[in-house]
């Protein structure tokens, strides 16, 4: 799922001009982490009571210089995801930061609710896995 997520969010940034994302393996599990959370507490945010800030969460797996998480719950799959994500200012902007340089992402239920997380980074490497879509 995150590499197919990715796909899409790298379409949508080259055809602003930017730089594609490359899939960390960090991020993905930082994502992942912050769904399963999120699907424990049956609730949508961006950090729950007891839990690390999403740069501190997203720090246990890199040294980000600059960190962005999209969080939903609800939307029955990626390609719903992604349009909703999409259409929402905020979580749009966070897409298209142009200095980003990695994605991750992740999905937990609770029941047959999915929670999902997108995590972006920028660090010194630069991207290696950038998915053939």
């Amino acid at each position: 799922m995150p590499a197919k997520m990715l796909c899409e969010v790298n379409r949508i940034r080259h055809n602003q001009g930017l730089q594609p994302l490359g899939l960390d393996e960090g991020l993905n599990k930082s994502a992942a982490q912050h769904s399963k959370v999120q699907a424990a507490n049956n609730a949508m945010g961006h950090q729950f009571y007891g839990e690390a800030t999403p740069m501190q969460r997203m720090d246990q797996y890199g040294n980000w210089m600059r960190a962005a998480e999209n969080v939903a719950y609800g939307w029955e799959t990626p390609e719903v995801a992604m349009q909703k994500w999409v259409g929402s200012p905020d979580h749009y902007a966070n897409m298209m930061l142009p200095d980003l340089t990695h994605f991750g992402a992740g999905v937990a239920y609770s029941g047959s609710t999915p929670y999902w997380t997108q995590n972006f980074g920028k660090d010194t490497r630069k991207p290696k896995d950038i998915p053939q879509c």
